[in-house]
Formats: structure tokens, sequence, C-alpha cells
């Protein structure tokens, strides 16, 4: 998964004075914040946007994984970004039909699945993003940001389209990851109330061993910021 300043730097390194630089940080932000598949995001239509008072509320997801359909509501950010996208996107001559596009050669025509692949992993570059990045990163990261500010697996779990909460359930090993790297790190106290002689970076160094490699980079990017 991303950080929040991995996020920002992806979303970052965006040019949005070109065509499609305003419509690629909506498309990842429909896969980061509303925890869209890849296959969802290019498929989504215009009549799947929920209006309500101005703003873009959710998004119905037709025949997702397993044929099921679900409604998946934005954030405010995602739904902003939605409205200018859609704005512009009126202006490109793409008509109604698709969200996300095709805006040179062939403009309206639908987005591959392998198209965005390749943008996500180019923009990933670009941002210096020190680990591989996939559409599947940016549901990961919806999903484990979700997690944590909710505490709630089931809304997870409706959110991403599992069919079982034993698939969701992979998204808690970051959070127990870090909780236990933080409980390891923490010195010993003696009797006395003071704490114990010991090597802290020894600590640390032991307490990160056990991490998924993930989690150890994240935690690493964490303490750079």
């Amino acid at each position: 998964m991303l950080t929040d300043e991995e996020l920002a730097a992806l979303y970052g390194s965006i040019n949005e004075a070109t065509a499609t630089g305003q419509r690629d940080p909506t498309l990842l932000q429909v896969m980061a914040d509303a925890g869209l598949r890849v296959s969802e995001a290019v498929a989504l239509r215009t009549q799947d946007l929920r209006r309500d008072n101005g703003r873009i509320t959710a998004i119905t997801v037709h025949a997702g994984k397993g044929d099921k359909d679900r409604t998946v509501y934005t954030t405010p950010q995602l739904s902003d970004k939605l409205l200018r996208w859609l704005d512009a996107r009126a202006g490109l001559g793409a008509g109604k039909g698709l969200v996300f596009c095709r805006i040179k050669g062939g403009a309206g025509q639908p987005l591959g699945v392998r198209t965005v692949q390749r943008l996500v992993e180019h923009l990933a570059l670009q941002a210096g993003i020190d680990q591989r990045v996939s559409p599947h990163t940016l549901r990961h990261t919806c999903a484990t940001r979700t997690l944590r500010a909710t505490g709630n697996l089931r809304i997870v779990q409706d959110n991403l389209g599992h069919a079982r909460l034993e698939t969701t359930r992979i998204y808690t090993h970051v959070q127990d990851a870090e909780r236990q790297a933080a409980a390891e790190a923490l010195p010993p106290v003696d009797g006395e109330g003071a704490a114990a002689e010991t090597d802290p970076l020894a600590q640390i160094a032991a307490a990160l061993a056990g991490l998924p490699q993930e989690t150890r980079e994240r935690l690493a990017a964490a303490l750079k910021a």
C-alpha cells in the first residue's frame, strides 16, 4: 500500500495542463478512494454516478467480481474531482457513456486495463515511489485507510465487494504488524521504574526484522517524512 505522502506524490506527478492529465487524477482516485478494481473503473459509466444536491455522493458498480452490484460512497475530494472531470470531459468531445475514456486517437472509446496499469506504473516512477505500484496497490491503499478510519472490517468488505469476510481480513495484517512493532519498540522498565539498560537500536532492529517487507518500507518512508 501507499502512505498518504506517496499517494500525494503520485497525484502530484500528473501534468494536469494536458487533456489526459485532467482525466488521470480522477481515474486514480476512484481506485484509491472508492476501492474500485481497474476493470470496474474503466467500465464505469456516467449514469453510474449518483448525484445529490450538486455532489456525486455514490458510485454504483455493476456486475463486479462475482457478478454482484454494489454501491460505494464517495469522499468529498473524489466528488469534486469527478465533477471537474465530467465538465472537462464534455469539452473534449467524449460525449455520454464511459466516465474514463480515450482522449486521443478515438475519443470516447474504452480504456484498456493494461493501459491503466502502465499509466500507474509510469506515474509511480515519476513520483519517485520506491516500490512497484499497480492499480491493485491503490485498491489496497483504500482498504487499509478505510479500516484505519473506521475500524470496521464489514465496511471495507462491502466497499471492496468481497463475498467472504476472510478475503478482507488480509487488510488487518498491516495494522497488526504496525501495532506489534510499536509494542516491541517500547523500552523495558525495571522494578525501580527506570528504563533497563538496553541497546535501543538493537531493540528496533529486532522489532523490524519480523515485519513484512511492505510494512518496513512504509515505516521507513514515515521516518523520512
